[in-house]
């Protein structure tokens, strides 16, 4: 899911969900999630150090959940559609660890590469699933059918981040572009008219009490 906070403090999700407990996923979904944008020098110049600190965003965000079920993983290790790794290539080959972190139990996590993979995932352009870059910056005009209109100091939101690493080079990530498809991103010297969020996974019960 993908969504942002306006400067006076509404909340948006791009979900519409139905039923006796409308109100209640609503109201958790947005005390989970924002879209977290950092440019220029504040993010780190090494992609082997991972992802560690929207992470621990995430987790805080999300600690208070009562339905959703804890997720238990280690990167590096627990797999992922089948693949574990953590560094892709060129092809979204992802067959080594770029970086690894232990293990961790969250309510959610980063979207990886794998899992992007999927659900259609390429490098051409409109292989996302429309839900996957929706909210992002003329996602319209891409298949999508809302933008992100939300722009603090001229910063949109232009794609998610993975929690994998380019392999080709070790300042870059994999990211879902407002276009719909897998590309990289550096992770230094960014230019402060682009913004990027995260993409969540979380499980939720289909029993809601």
């Amino acid at each position: 899911m993908t969504g942002y906070v306006a400067a006076d403090g509404t909340k948006f999700i791009p979900y519409k969900f139905t039923g006796a407990v409308e109100a209640q996923i609503l109201a958790a979904l947005n005390n989970c999630y924002e879209v977290l944008e950092e440019t220029g020098s504040s993010r780190v110049s090494d992609n082997t150090k991972g992802p560690l600190t929207y992470i621990e965003k995430i987790e805080k965000r999300c600690e208070g959940w009562t339905n959703a079920k804890d997720l238990e993983y280690e990167m590096g290790v627990t797999e992922f559609n089948k693949n574990a790794f953590t560094g892709c290539d060129d092809n979204l080959s992802c067959t080594t660890n770029t970086y690894t972190m232990k293990n961790r139990t969250a309510k959610a996590r980063m979207i990886t590469v794998q899992e992007a993979v999927m659900v259609g995932c390429t490098t051409t352009a409109g292989s996302c699933p429309i839900w996957m870059y929706n909210y992002t910056y003329n996602a319209t005009a891409a298949g999508g059918t809302e933008d992100d209109t939300y722009a603090p100091n001229s910063s949109y939101n232009t794609g998610t981040f993975t929690m994998n690493a380019y392999t080709g080079n070790s300042t870059q990530v994999w990211y879902v572009t407002n276009t719909g498809t897998l590309s990289k991103a550096n992770t230094y010297s960014l230019n402060n008219s682009n913004g990027y969020g995260i993409k969540t996974v979380i499980e939720i019960s289909k029993k809601v009490s």
